[in-house]
């Protein structure tokens, strides 16, 4: 059943079939209108006279094959932006801007068919009738209500290709939220597995983060204890303080349960009171994305690194400080 809902979402999703599917929902629709829209009655002004009455509807045919033309030419950019994987939302907003060009070519060509005409009948192939040049510009003109409609409902097909892609990039979400988080608890259970005191303290409200210190830490073999709050990092660091030799620190931190909104560097500076970086039985290094952030904490850290950090340095400044002795791995 996964199988299935993974593969359905991965079709939809393919810009190949959004790209089919918004080029039949574009014929279909557009073509549905058009042909509706050319059984609409003549004017009543141009009923009477039947001269009239053919230019006003070759003004409509003329109109609407330039405009199906156009429309044609939209439609195979539609299939091309699909067959090379660009980007069909992208794609789509310039839709009503195209389809109004399209009606302005059917309208510029009509009127420079009638003109043509009359410019040929005045040489002698005919009457000459400077009216049915209006005839024939209105009956193109009259095609400017059912093109709104399409220029109207074409952005619903924005949403669409969006909702097309939403299943498999749900269905990613969920798979990569299960696998952080069944990561997250192998590595920890495996360090509340270890038989020694707990020697690193991880305060950190990312469980991704997280699981990279952990694990991390085990390959050192060291032994953690990863909490996301300040509240409860303060008590844990104070019940431990013997057995605690590192403390990693993030500066952004949960906020817990009674609302305490304290920032890793907040914290530090706090602690830094009663333990100054020179003289505290711990070392603490930030690990942090936005290390700018820190101020004053920074000065109060054995050691900042800009996430995402490097190994080796952590490796090296924990081997000089001896809390590591193997070397690099």
């Amino acid at each position: 059943m996964n199988n299935i809902r993974e593969n359905i979402s991965r079709k939809l999703a393919n810009p190949r079939t959004r790209a089919y599917v918004h080029f039949f929902l574009l014929f279909i629709g557009a073509a549905g209108i058009l042909l509706t829209s050319l059984n609409w009655e003549v004017l009543q002004g141009i009923q009477e006279n039947q001269d009239k009455v053919l230019h006003y509807k070759a003004g409509r045919l003329i109109a609407v094959s330039c405009f199906l033309l156009v429309y044609f030419c939209i439609l195979a950019r539609v299939l091309f932006v699909g067959e090379h994987r660009s980007s069909m939302t992208v794609f789509l907003l310039w839709l009503p801007t195209m389809l109004a060009a399209g009606l302005v070519i059917g309208i510029v060509v009509a009127l420079a068919f009638a003109v043509i005409k009359e410019t040929i009948d005045g040489g002698g192939a005919g009457s000459v009738e400077w009216l049915d040049i209006t005839a024939t510009l209105d009956g193109a003109a009259s095609l400017t209500g059912p093109i709104a409609l399409i220029i109207a409902i074409t952005p619903v097909l924005i949403p669409l290709d969006m909702l097309m892609q939403l299943p498999k990039l749900l269905l990613s979400d969920v798979r990569t939220g299960l696998k952080t988080l069944d990561n997250y608890i192998k590595e920890s259970r495996s360090h509340e597995n270890l038989k020694k005191h707990t020697d690193v303290l991880v305060v950190e409200d990312d469980i991704m983060c997280a699981t990279t210190v952990m694990n991390f830490c085990r390959r050192n073999d060291l032994k953690c204890h990863h909490i996301s709050t300040a509240s409860e990092a303060d008590t844990y660091l104070r019940d431990n303080i013997r057995n605690i030799r590192l403390v990693v620190l993030d500066n952004f931190l949960r906020v817990d349960e009674s609302g305490n909104r304290m920032t890793g560097g907040e914290w530090l500076m706090m602690i830094s009171e009663e333990f100054p970086v020179n003289k505290r039985p711990f070392l603490v290094v930030i690990i942090s994305g936005h290390t700018e952030f820190l101020r004053d904490a920074a000065s109060q850290a054995n050691l900042v690194l800009q996430k995402p950090w490097d190994p080796h340095a952590l490796q090296d400044f924990l081997r000089e400080n001896k809390i590591i002795n193997h070397r690099r791995t």
